[in-house]
């Protein structure tokens, strides 16, 4: 090796250290190796086409028995949000005395029975059959794509005719640069399925992006198991971290952190979420907690960051139950589905998010606003929703008229408008 090299890399170990080298080695193997090829979730031969699809009609289930309904998804991960509330809808079918069976697309073939395993441990309420989705669509008279390459699955897999239906928890595309996957993604809401969209901002921007037509059911708050408990005194703020999800902000996050500790030294920083490297600042690094550890620790703060650059996240409104103040990025999208003054939104950039911390630090009577933020919070747990998505599914697969208005638990209003 000539003393060039050996001088370049001993300036870079000055400069960045151990740690800094083997990032950049690792980064230009990851270059070299196409390695960002395995993180695309579909295999060629799964992709559909809204232009060559070609969907024949299906007829309705007699409406003497139960039904049996597939939930298509990969494989989740303790804690997963998106996850958890397709589970929630999974119950309510359940509940009604329909079955459930929820197969698993995993293009890296992982193991299923060990993918169940977590369903079942993370999920105990869920009584359905887990199966891979190799296994095929026999026996299902309805199945529901549950994200943008669930349902390319959807399109391409079944060999029979199948009620298709498609619940959408967030505007996929704008996971992706505008590019080949933002496309793939928003081609699945032409492919012709039964359209559930969660929450408004979905709702609209299938509507006014693409021209789809969806039927709305609402955004919820787990209020079981997220509530005030604390209200006395109350310091510190809490930063959910989601560094490899680009929607979650975690760079403006990490930011506005910083000069918010340079301004409040004295108070305490959590972080929780995914695992994070150093943040240069001091923070309590908790990792992954249950709902339950969770609540107690938003019992504990002040504020808390719910960065979503897309549908707003689940997040925002589990603080606000437990009196912890949220801390989101202004934007119409995020506004859609939780229009609520006692969110701290801000200016999507490190000062304006600073900004929104030092406010709600500084607050003269934080066990007041703390009360009056836990008040706002829907409190149906999830009943109108899980309403809305089991009379839409067996609206469906029973052959009646398209659902318009969804009528919510206990009788009273509507959880969707005409599309």
């Amino acid at each position: 090796m000539s003393g060039g090299v050996l001088g370049g890399i001993a300036g870079k170990l000055r400069r960045e250290g151990p740690r800094g080298v083997v990032r950049r080695a690792v980064r230009r193997a990851y270059r070299q190796l196409d390695a960002h090829t395995l993180d695309f979730g579909l295999l060629p031969e799964d992709i559909a086409d809204s232009t060559r699809l070609r969907l024949g009609p299906v007829p309705p289930v007699p409406g003497g028995r139960p039904l049996v309904v597939g939930w298509l998804t990969t494989p989740p991960a303790a804690g997963s949000g998106g996850h958890t509330t397709m589970f929630r809808m999974v119950e309510a079918l359940e509940q009604a005395g329909h079955r459930c069976v929820v197969l698993l697309y995993d293009r890296h073939h992982g193991s299923a029975a060990a993918q169940a395993e977590v369903i079942r441990d993370c999920w105990p309420g869920v009584r359905a059959e887990v199966r891979s989705v190799d296994e095929g669509f026999d026996g299902l008279d309805a199945c529901v794509a549950t994200g943008w390459e669930s349902a390319h699955v959807l399109a391409v897999r079944p060999t029979r005719p199948l009620h298709r239906l498609y619940f959408i928890q967030d505007y996929e595309p704008l996971f992706s640069p505008h590019g080949s996957e933002y496309e793939l993604a928003a081609d699945t809401y032409r492919f012709g399925f039964t359209n559930i969209a969660l929450g408004e901002m979905v709702h609209r921007r299938l509507r006014d992006d693409l021209g789809v037509s969806s039927e709305l059911v609402p955004f919820s708050c787990d209020t079981a198991v997220y509530s005030l408990h604390n209200q006395g005194q109350r310091s510190g703020v809490v930063f959910y971290a989601k560094p490899g999800l680009a929607r979650r902000g975690y760079l403006l996050g990490t930011l506005a952190l910083a000069e918010f500790h340079r301004q409040h030294p004295d108070q305490p920083i959590h972080v929780y979420g995914s695992p994070v490297p150093d943040l240069s600042i001091p923070v309590v690094h908790h990792g992954r907690l249950t709902p339950e550890e969770l609540n107690a620790l938003y019992n504990r703060c002040v504020a808390g960051l719910a960065m979503s650059f897309t549908n707003i996240s689940l997040v925002a409104e589990e603080m606000l139950a437990a009196g912890c103040v949220p801390v989101v990025n202004s934007s119409p999208d995020a506004r859609a589905d939780l229009d609520n003054p006692h969110v701290g939104w801000a200016a999507p950039t490190p000062g304006g998010i600073a900004d929104a911390l030092f406010d709600a630090v500084g607050a003269t009577d934080i066990p007041a606003r703390a009360a009056a933020a836990a008040g706002s919070v829907r409190t149906d747990n999830w009943a109108r929703t899980r309403e809305g998505v089991r009379l839409i599914i067996e609206n469906t697969a029973r052959g009646g008229a398209p659902v318009d208005w969804v009528r919510v638990a206990g009788g009273a209003g509507a959880t969707s408008s005409p599309s």
